[in-house]
C-alpha cells in the first residue's frame, strides 16, 4: 500500500492588485491580517476501467511534477478570474500533498492543476486556467507523463479578523482526462500472415523472427481532438485537429498485444472521441488501416478498445451502440 506523500510549504503573499481591482478587507478587520491556508490536496493515481469496447469484424531527463493553486477573491457574489493570488510548486512525485499559503481573509474560489514537466517544460499550458491546452508542437501521444489532475473549492476565510490566524481544508484532485487503449487480440493470426508473405518474397522461402517489434501504428485523431479544458466550468471549451502520433506494438502475458493508447480531455461520462489506426512495419511501409473508430470516455478511467485489430484493417467505419448496458461490442459496418 503507497502512503501519499506529504510536504508542507509555507508562503508568504503580500495583497495584490491588478486589472484596477482592489482586494478590500472585510469591514472591521485588521488590514494586516492574514491567514495561513493549509491545502490537503489528495490525488489517487489508479485509473479503473470504464469499459472494456470489444472490436469483431463480420467475415528524457526524470521528470519532475508541478502544483499551481489559484485563489480568486468573491466580489459582488462572484469570483474575480482576473486577480488571483498564485502560488506554485515543484515535487520529485505527482502525489498527494500539503501545501500552507498566507492571504488576506476574504471569501476564495480555489482552484488547483497538478500535472507533470519534463526538462522544465510542462505538457500542458495553464497559464489561464479558463484554457488549459495540451502541447501539440510536438504532441507527447500515449505518454504516462501526460497524467494531469485538477480541483476546486470555496473558502471562506472572511470571518478571520486578528492579525494570525490558521485554516485548513481538503482538496480532492480528479482527473479532467480519459484513457483509451487498443489491445489486439489476434497477434497469431497476424504474424501467420505476416510470416507467409515474408517466404513468399524470400528467394529462400524464409520467413525470418517476427516480432512485435516489427511493427509501428499510427493514432489518427481524424476528426477533433479535445485540446484545451476549462477549469473555471469543468468543460472542454476547444478541439484540435490533424494529430496523430506514433506508437509501438508490445506483447502482453496473455498472448494479445497494447497498440497504443493516449490521454484525451473528457468533460463528464458522455465524452466520446473518433479514432483511426494505421498499422505500418518497422521501415514505415503501409500495411493496414481502421477508421473511425468512436470511442466512449469517462473522466479518469480507461477504455479498452478489444478485438482482431490486427487482421482486419479493413477502410470502414465503426459504431458503438450508446444503449447497450453491459461489454460494448464494435462492430465493422
Amino acid at each position: 500500500m503507497k502512503h501519499p506523500i506529504l510536504i508542507s510549504v509555507i508562503c508568504t503573499l503580500g495583497l495584490l492588485a491588478a486589472g484596477g481591482c482592489v482586494h478590500e478587507v472585510p469591514e472591521g478587520g485588521d488590514e494586516n491580517a492574514s491567514v495561513a491556508l493549509t491545502l490537503n490536496l489528495a490525488i489517487d493515481r489508479d485509473v479503473p476501467e470504464n469499459r472494456t469496447v470489444v472490436y469483431e469484424s463480420k467475415a528524457a531527463s526524470a521528470p519532475s511534477s508541478r502544483y499551481l493553486i489559484r485563489l480568486f477573491p468573491y466580489l459582488g457574489g462572484k469570483f474575480i478570474t482576473v486577480t488571483p493570488y498564485e502560488f506554485s510548486f515543484t515535487a520529485e512525485e505527482l502525489s498527494s500533498r500539503t501545501f500552507t499559503v498566507d492571504v488576506p481573509p476574504m471569501n476564495y474560489h480555489v482552484e488547483v492543476w497538478a500535472d507533470h514537466i519534463s526538462d522544465g517544460n510542462p505538457y500542458y499550458n495553464a497559464d489561464d486556467f479558463g484554457a488549459i491546452s495540451v502541447g501539440l508542437d510536438p504532441y507527447a501521444g500515449g505518454s504516462e507523463l501526460r497524467d494531469a489532475f485538477c480541483g476546486e473549492a470555496d473558502i471562506d476565510l472572511s470571518v478571520y479578523h486578528e492579525n494570525r490566524s490558521a485554516h485548513s481544508t481538503d482538496i480532492a484532485l480528479r482527473r479532467p482526462i480519459a484513457r483509451f487503449t487498443f489491445v489486439a487480440t489476434d497477434k497469431e493470426r497476424f504474424f501467420k500472415r505476416v510470416a507467409e508473405f515474408r517466404a513468399k518474397k524470400s528467394d529462400a522461402g524464409e520467413s525470418g523472427h517476427i516480432t512485435a517489434g516489427d511493427f509501428r501504428i499510427r493514432i489518427i485523431y481524424p476528426q477533433f481532438m479535445p485540446s484545451v479544458y476549462s477549469l473555471h466550468n469543468g468543460r472542454n471549451v476547444d478541439s484540435a485537429t490533424g494529430v496523430s502520433f506514433w506508437a509501438s506494438m508490445t506483447e502482453l502475458p496473455d498472448g494479445n498485444v497494447n497498440i497504443g493508447w493516449d490521454w484525451v480531455f473528457a468533460s463528464d461520462d458522455k465524452a466520446s472521441v473518433v479514432v483511426s489506426l494505421a498499422l505500418y512495419d518497422k521501415d514505415e511501409s503501409f500495411i493496414s488501416r481502421i477508421d473511425n473508430i468512436m470511442i466512449p470516455l469517462s473522466p479518469g478511467k480507461n477504455t479498452t478498445v478489444t478485438g482482431k485489430l490486427l487482421s482486419s484493417g479493413m477502410d470502414s467505419g465503426i459504431s458503438i451502440d450508446p444503449s447497450f448496458e453491459g461489454e460494448f461490442t464494435v462492430i465493422l459496418n
